[in-house]
């Protein structure tokens, strides 16, 4: 049941990827035409494409959650934090040589793109830390360990497992 439970935590994490990528293209797009545009800031009232906001956007960025192995168990809150921004970096650059190279026109403006890749970092990382808490309090992140040595050493070694639970082990 444990293996499972660690096999499955990876697929909710990707789902919850990409609902947090949805959820963060609706909130930039409500900031930037809710606040943005009545204080002058921006011109026009925006709106996402479908195919961009369903397809394109989230695949690009899981593309580099994948390159950035964030769906690997067992690393560092901080590591996470690292890959993750990161990973949310390059996937706007990739995003602006898209919308301005390949479309041949601007299919959504820079503020947004900025917006978005602020918000999906803050978001995702909010997201992914309140659900993997969320699975270490059900039992489906952690992993059993057998420590073979001497007992001074393994009491140690339980010591400083138990200081970090967000490990998994």
């Amino acid at each position: 049941m444990k293996l499972l439970g660690r096999r499955a935590s990876r697929y909710v994490f990707i789902i919850l990827d990409y609902i947090g990528l949805l959820a963060d293209l609706r909130l930039a797009e409500w900031v930037r035409n809710v606040l943005f545009v009545p204080w002058g800031w921006a011109e026009t009232v925006t709106r996402w494409n479908d195919t961009w906001a369903y397809f394109v956007i989230p695949a690009v960025y899981l593309a580099f959650f994948f390159s950035e192995r964030l769906y690997e168990p067992h690393r560092f809150l901080w590591k996470r934090m690292q890959s993750l921004a990161r990973a949310c970096f390059f996937a706007t650059l990739v995003l602006s040589a898209l919308n301005y190279f390949v479309s041949g026109e601007r299919q959504f403006s820079r503020v947004l793109m900025l917006l978005t890749a602020v918000l999906s970092f803050g978001l995702l990382f909010t997201l992914r830390y309140a659900v993997k808490r969320l699975l270490g309090m059900v039992g489906l992140w952690q992993v059993p360990v057998l420590v073979v040595g001497p007992g001074g050493t393994a009491e140690l070694l339980d010591q400083a497992c138990r200081q970090d639970p967000n490990l998994g082990y």
